[in-house]
């Protein structure tokens, strides 16, 4: 893959802890507290790298990458994290690096081609705030839209109004077309990224057999997470 010249100070963030735990063992990131926040830092060759958490939600990666970037300035911002496919052409593990993201209220804006492979089409990301409805994910994909997530409109942003590149490496982890995941299994994720074991109790003490989409979730999870991992480390050139 023929990349232009890399940032030097390269910021990765992922918005849930099992997102972020794959990238920082294939970095070999090493723990440091940066600005009061947990972060993972690394250097190979000319370029240093900062991995942090963001939380789930538009409202967490606003507030939380304003936060990492006022602690650690970067040349550029990588979104790393899990995505739903509104497309049916894609599978589980499958990377996606929109060439834009774009909120609910329709605003978009365009990743920078300074990190990962270029797009091979006008392909995009929606950034959601919380479970939508068929019609409104086919409104999206319509749109040009082929992945759908919680953070990366937001992040981007952040970079916009500091003119801070970014790029986003998402990985699908479920495809909307076969509704594994669903509003019930959304909701088992609290705002940090951490599972609810409250929730996730609540969702199997009617229907014990739901054990089994559970485990499918997690297997699909970590497929993308592992797919994830990987192209953040081919983009960085480690």
């Amino acid at each position: 893959m023929t990349r232009p010249e890399a940032p030097s100070r390269v910021t990765v963030l992922a918005p849930m802890r099992m997102e972020l735990r794959p990238i920082v063992r294939r970095l070999n990131l090493e723990r440091e507290t940066i600005g009061g926040r947990d972060m993972w830092t690394g250097r190979r060759h000319d370029t240093t790298v900062v991995a942090a958490p963001i939380g789930v939600g538009p409202a967490a990666a606003l507030a939380s990458t304003a936060a990492v970037l006022d602690a650690w300035p970067s040349d550029h911002v990588l979104i790393a994290g899990v995505a739903g496919a509104l497309d049916d052409s894609l599978r589980i593990g499958d990377l996606v690096w929109p060439e834009w993201a774009m909120d609910a209220g329709g605003a978009r804006s365009t990743a920078s081609p300074a990190m990962g492979p270029r797009p091979t089409s006008a392909a995009g990301a929606v950034t959601v705030d919380g479970w939508c409805d068929s019609d409104e994910l086919r409104m999206h994909q319509a749109n040009g839209a082929v992945i759908v997530d919680m953070e990366t409109a937001s992040v981007a942003q952040v970079c916009d109004s500091r003119r801070v590149p970014w790029s986003a490496c998402r990985a699908v982890s479920d495809r909307i077309a076969d509704g594994i995941v669903d509003q019930a299994i959304a909701g088992l994720v609290r705002d940090d990224g951490r599972p609810d074991l409250a929730a996730v109790t609540r969702y199997l003490a009617p229907a014990p057999w739901r054990v089994a989409r559970l485990v499918q979730v997690a297997r699909d999870s970590g497929r993308a997470t592992a797919a994830l991992a990987a192209g953040v480390a081919d983009a960085l050139g480690w």
